[in-house]
């Protein structure tokens, strides 16, 4: 009669025909931590609960508790070949959703239009969409999705790679400006998707087509200028 953590620990592996080994290999935990919990020399720990739960669908209640059955039924639905479930919550950058075993983040699109020309007014900062990026991608970009967006370019002093009626993805924890990359910032009414650089007692504001000239912001407009985020990666029509 399985009556501890450990005992049922000790009978989900050897259901498994595994041994203590093998399934401390496929959980990423070391060996001598399985044999200490289902000797009971150790508490089974939330972490090994955790992992048992994302890689097996080990219930909880089950292994700390002895309610209910061994395995959870799986989540998710399954459509034209494709497995949707919900994201594995022990591993960072999670994401919101799983497709085939990818994690996938839905990143907000704000009802907002930044200037690549001459300044477009602030109008609202309502969500009309969410577009979805891979997990791995934002991890690997150092972008947390939480605090990104994507916003509409408008004009064409940014072109060829922010194209006018393209998306911009904003990295709104990059706000400290580093000079040559591109922001979105405010100033007044006004937001602009401008290529920034750091001058004495202000900012160097640079387009990337040449037909558009670099210009300075100065003094107390640049004390007013509000950097909101950096300019990450755009998406536009071909």
């Amino acid at each position: 009669m399985d009556d501890s953590p450990g005992d049922r620990l000790r009978a989900f592996r050897t259901s498994l025909a595994m041994e203590q080994r093998e399934l401390a290999a496929t959980l990423g935990v070391s060996p001598s931590g399985i044999s200490m919990a289902e000797s009971g020399k150790s508490n089974v720990s939330k972490r090994l609960a955790e992992k048992l739960y994302s890689t097996y669908r080990v219930s909880p209640n089950w292994l700390m508790h002895g309610v209910g059955e061994m395995l959870l039924p799986k989540q998710g639905f399954e459509g034209r070949g494709t497995e949707i479930t919900p994201p594995d919550y022990t591993q960072p950058a999670h994401g919101d959703v799983r497709i085939d075993g990818v994690g996938f983040q839905r990143i907000k699109r704000f009802e907002v239009s930044g200037s690549a020309g001459k300044g477009a007014l602030v109008e609202s900062e309502k969500v009309i969409d969410q577009v979805a990026f891979t997990s791995s991608w934002l991890l690997r970009m150092g972008i947390n999705g939480d605090l990104a967006a994507l916003i509409e370019v408008r004009g064409d002093s940014m072109a060829p790679g922010l194209r006018d009626g393209s998306l911009a993805l904003v990295h709104f924890a990059e706000h400290e400006v580093e000079s040559g990359h591109v922001y979105a910032f405010a100033l007044g009414d006004e937001l602009f998707i401008k290529r920034l650089a750091v001058i004495r007692d202000g900012y160097l504001v640079m387009s990337d087509n040449p037909s558009h000239q670099p210009y300075k912001i100065l003094g107390t407009d640049a004390k007013r200028l509000l950097v909101r985020g950096r300019i990450r990666a755009s998406i536009a029509s071909v």
